[in-house]
């Protein structure tokens, strides 16, 4: 009984340690290995990425709110506020299939892992990530791509007119170097648009500057002219008040004149009845 399990045991051991080699091409392995493979990839580290990507679509959605004065968005997990929240999940997720991808390179869910690591990339809103990640699928994984994993010899053309090898590899290299260029001109694009933005901020905060200096001057302006007006408005209270004095002055002194002529007058005829 112990040799049966023994020699069990080892067929079991040797079949998984044979199953485990990837050093062969996908093409190659069939059967138990296939089986293997394929099972371990899509029941160990995709289907907890998947997992992680449904939570993080679930989170995102309910992170947003529809506003229903403007046109609604087809995609409402991609309008969020902050799609950062998730990308701890979305890491996670990538490290994920990667290692599928690495371990069980010849199973049927490698293009399925790199697909969802552009999913992730493009959800936590890494797009330059993603377009390169979805531009290496598209080329690696076209059936019709000579150089390609999942290359297809049956659907090889017959006709004369199909491209050599090395025309693919040129196309290729030219389409590289086409990716490379619009890149460039993606980031030089951007910085000019960071430059130009940054100088509208400078210029804003300078005529915001000077307008807070326009506005304290005005402010003195007017505290000057009210000082002054107080003044004028002073002295011309006491010009009056000077002016309604002497007019009192006057009329006392006229007053007094008639009465003294009058006693004057008085004065020769009671001088004359007395001789």
């Amino acid at each position: 009984m112990n040799k049966i399990l023994s020699y069990t045991s080892f067929v079991f051991i040797s079949v998984f340690l044979f199953a485990c080699s990837t050093t062969k091409k996908k093409e190659d392995v069939k059967g138990i290995k296939k089986l293997y493979h394929n099972t371990t990839a899509r029941f160990n580290g995709f289907f907890n990425a998947e997992e992680l990507m449904d939570q993080s679509m679930v989170s995102l959605r309910e992170m947003h709110v529809d506003n229903y004065n403007s046109i609604l968005d087809v995609y409402d997990y991609v309008d969020v506020d902050n799609p950062q929240s998730i990308k701890a999940d979305m890491d996670k997720a990538i490290e994920k299939v990667s290692v599928v991808a690495t371990i069980h390179d010849v199973s049927n869910f490698v293009d399925d892992c790199y697909l969802l690591i552009g999913k992730a990339q493009y959800l936590k809103q890494d797009y330059i990530a993603a377009e390169e990640t979805f531009q290496y699928f598209e080329e690696v994984f076209d059936p019709k791509n000579p150089y390609g994993r999942a290359y297809d010899s049956s659907s090889r053309k017959t006709s004369t007119g199909r491209k050599s090898k090395k025309e693919v590899k040129q196309e290729r290299k030219q389409q590289q170097k086409d990716r490379e260029e619009e890149k460039k001109i993606k980031d030089k694009e951007r910085a000019e648009e960071k430059k130009i933005r940054d100088q509208e901020r400078k210029d804003k905060e300078k005529e915001k500057k000077e307008l807070q200096k326009q506005r304290e001057k005005e402010k003195k302006d007017r505290a000057k002219s009210s000082s002054r007006k107080k003044k004028s408005s002073r002295s011309s209270r006491g010009k009056k008040s000077r002016e309604d004095r002497e007019p009192r002055k006057t009329e006392t002194k006229t007053v007094e004149e008639p009465a003294e002529k009058n006693v004057q007058e008085v004065a020769p005829t009671v001088s004359k009845e007395e001789q």
